[in-house]
């Protein structure tokens, strides 16, 4: 018996910046809880809480996004690895962006255009 693999929500990247620009920046804090979730799912494990890292950020002040931002890295890396889905490590250009104060704006993009490739080859 062959099991499906996992197939997440395919959102456009546009889409997800411009709600994050509209609800000053609470969609971003959706959006990552949610991707976090489905990368966690492709995986088959729990790599990333996203309870524990929201709660964690807020309480750092932001500090620990950095650390959310390299677990999702490095847990795409690996998806990229297993599915053959191109994916470079971003993970110094988003810490760079991120202490610049653009935040979580371009992981969510990138992200969200490296998840819909995966949904689109897991159809």
């Amino acid at each position: 018996m062959n099991i499906p693999k996992y197939k997440g929500i395919t959102r456009d990247p546009l889409l997800v910046i411009l709600l994050t620009f509209l609800t000053c920046g609470l969609y971003l804090i959706y959006w990552f809880y949610v991707t976090s979730i489905d990368i966690n799912q492709c995986l088959g494990e729990n790599r990333m809480d996203p309870l524990f890292l929201t709660i964690f950020t807020v309480i750092t002040c932001g500090l620990a996004f950095l650390y959310w931002l390299y677990l999702m890295d490095n847990a795409l890396l690996e998806l990229g690895q297993r599915e053959q889905v191109p994916y470079t490590s971003n993970f110094v250009l988003w810490v760079i962006l991120a202490l610049l104060g653009f935040g979580g704006i371009v992981p969510a993009f990138q992200t969200q255009t490296f998840m819909n490739e995966l949904w689109k080859r897991r159809s």
